[in-house]
C-alpha cells in the first residue's frame, strides 16, 4: 500500500503516469469507492444525500464510461484498470483538497461571501487541468493538444450529465442569487 501512495503522489505531482499503478481490479475498486466517498460531503449540505448519493455516482459512470469508449477508440482497452486506478485515485484527492478550499465559503444575508483565497482557489484550478491532461496523454498516448481538448470535452460531459440528470446542481441555488 506504501507503494501507492508513493506512486499518487507523483501522479499529482506529474512525474509519473497511471501505468505506474499496478494492475488490480481490487485496487480499482477502492479507489473507485474512495472517489465515490469524497465528493459527498461537499454535495450533502448543498442538495441532501439523495441528490449527493447520485451526483457522486454520475460522476463516477462518466469517469468509467469516458475512459473505456476512449480506450476503445484508440484500441489500449488493456489500460482500463491503471487508468480508472488513477483517475479515480486522483480525483478523489481533487475532492478532498476542493472541500476544503470551499470550507470556508458562507453565505451572509443570501450573498455568497468568499473564502479570501482567489489565488489559491485560480491555482487549484490550474493544478486539477494540467493534472487530467497529463493523465490523459499518458492514458491515452496522446500529444498535449490533444489531452488537453479530451480534459475540457470530459470536464464538459461531467457538467453536462449533471445539468441534465440533477438540475438543481447545475443551476445556482435561488437563495443565493437574491439582492435584496
Amino acid at each position: 500500500m506504501n507503494n501507492f501512495f508513493k506512486t499518487l503522489l507523483e501522479n499529482l505531482l506529474l512525474r509519473k503516469g497511471p501505468e505506474d499503478f499496478i494492475c488490480s481490479v481490487r485496487l480499482m475498486y477502492l479507489c473507485l469507492l474512495a472517489n465515490f466517498a469524497a465528493g459527498m460531503p461537499v454535495l450533502v449540505n448543498k442538495v441532501g444525500f439523495f441528490h449527493a448519493f447520485l451526483a457522486a455516482a454520475m460522476e463516477t459512470a462518466v469517469m468509467l464510461l469516458f475512459v473505456h469508449f476512449i480506450l476503445r477508440a484508440f484500441s489500449r482497452t488493456e489500460r482500463f484498470i491503471q487508468s480508472i486506478t488513477a483517475l479515480a485515485s486522483v480525483s478523489a484527492v481533487l475532492q478532498l483538497v476542493a472541500s476544503l478550499l470551499l470550507a470556508n465559503v458562507q453565505i451572509d444575508q443570501g450573498q455568497v461571501v468568499g473564502n479570501g483565497m482567489p489565488g489559491l482557489s485560480l491555482l487549484f484550478i490550474c493544478w486539477y487541468l494540467a493534472l487530467y491532461t497529463h493523465l490523459f496523454r499518458r492514458i491515452f498516448s496522446l500529444q498535449l493538444p490533444a489531452a488537453v481538448l479530451l480534459t475540457v470535452c470530459y470536464i464538459a460531459m461531467g457538467h453536462l450529465a449533471a445539468g441534465f440528470f440533477l438540475p438543481e446542481l447545475a443551476l445556482p441555488d435561488a437563495s443565493l442569487q437574491q439582492t435584496g
